[in-house]
């Protein structure tokens, strides 16, 4: 319907003329109205002038029909103009409501590190390939934002207003801290490392608390198991254990070398290296033998290609590779 014929229905209707076949055609569009989230104004005109035209000027037509001596409304016509208010009414409160909604912002981050600043002056600094949405303003009691990837989230101090990432099945809920959080989607495990503060997990559906996380404890789990096991055999699978730092005096997590462009990792399977070098230079990796693919290793790389790193691991436990097309293959 374009802003004509719209305009055409909204006059009838308040003159009292409009067919049952126009009434339809009015109540049904307004009615699709409700899932747009953007007003169109060369299709509907002003918004605020077209709500004005439908409520505004619907009681006083109501009244001036009421008023006169020579008119006579059938009592089912008026039933009809009281249930079509009712659904524009309706339609238009909820498009309100869409109207309404907080806007949200989505942030990716690509192939390279990226910071955001949010507006509680939260500060999340995303790795590679993640995802943060947020809204442009923060309810008043609570700050809530979604995430997928890994990131460093330094969050503003509100005790009146908790800060929730809702990843992968899982809440962290903060009131001021700094933590290092791994939701992959393809990875198997959802980890928090805290760096400082204090920090409640819970599952997301079922609002269960699995556990509070001091300075330097690092949370992991497993993904499937937490869709698929009930709550005791969830808590079963837990694993809070103390964080690693690459340096003796451990002032340098492994789990937060990223932001200073460092690929560390510490005791680490080599199919989750894999996952983790494919990500820093864009090569895939397969490791076409089992008993090396659990195989664990650690270790801190910065400026070395992926020939070195490779190099460097097979002095572990010895490995060979070819590299097929655009995949390199571990045997």
């Amino acid at each position: 319907m374009d802003k004509k014929r719209l305009d055409i229905l909204i006059d009838q209707f308040h003159a009292g003329d409009i067919s049952s076949e126009g009434k339809k055609e009015l109540m049904e569009y307004y009615n699709r109205m409700q899932g747009l989230t953007d007003w169109d104004e060369d299709l509907m005109g002003d918004f605020s002038e077209t709500k004005t035209r439908i409520f505004e000027n619907l009681t006083p037509t109501l009244a001036d029909t009421k008023k006169s001596r020579t008119l006579r409304l059938n009592p089912m016509w008026l039933r009809a103009v009281a249930v079509l208010a009712v659904v524009v009414a309706v339609s238009f409160y909820m498009l309100f409501d869409t109207f309404n909604a907080p806007k949200l912002v989505a942030i990716t981050s690509g192939k390279a590190m990226k910071e955001v600043a949010l507006p509680d002056g939260s500060k999340i600094t995303l790795n590679i390939n993640s995802k943060l949405t947020y809204p442009a303003e923060f309810a008043e009691d609570e700050r809530v934002v979604e995430f997928e990837g890994e990131g460093f989230f330094e969050i503003s101090s509100n005790a009146k207003r908790p800060f929730i990432v809702k990843a992968a099945d899982m809440q962290v809920k903060v009131l001021g801290t700094s933590f290092n959080l791994k939701a992959y989607a393809e990875d198997a495990f959802f980890e928090t490392s805290l760096i400082k503060g204090k920090v409640e997990i819970y599952t997301t559906k079922e609002q269960h608390k699995l556990t509070t996380l001091m300075p330097n404890q690092k949370f992991s789990i497993n993904k499937d198991v937490l869709q698929r096991a009930s709550l005791p055999d969830v808590k079963s699978t837990i694993e809070v254990n103390a964080m690693q730092f690459i340096d003796e005096g451990k002032t340098a997590p492994v789990d937060v070398a990223w932001r200073e462009g460092k690929f560390a990792f510490a005791s680490m399977t080599l199919e989750d290296i894999a996952k983790e070098i494919y990500r820093r230079y864009g090569v895939g990796i397969e490791v076409d033998n089992q008993e090396l693919a659990k195989t664990r290793y650690s270790g801190t790389f910065t400026t070395e290609s992926i020939q070195e790193v490779l190099a460097a691991l097979s002095l572990v436990k010895p490995f060979s590779y070819r590299k097929e097309g655009e995949k390199i293959v571990i045997y």
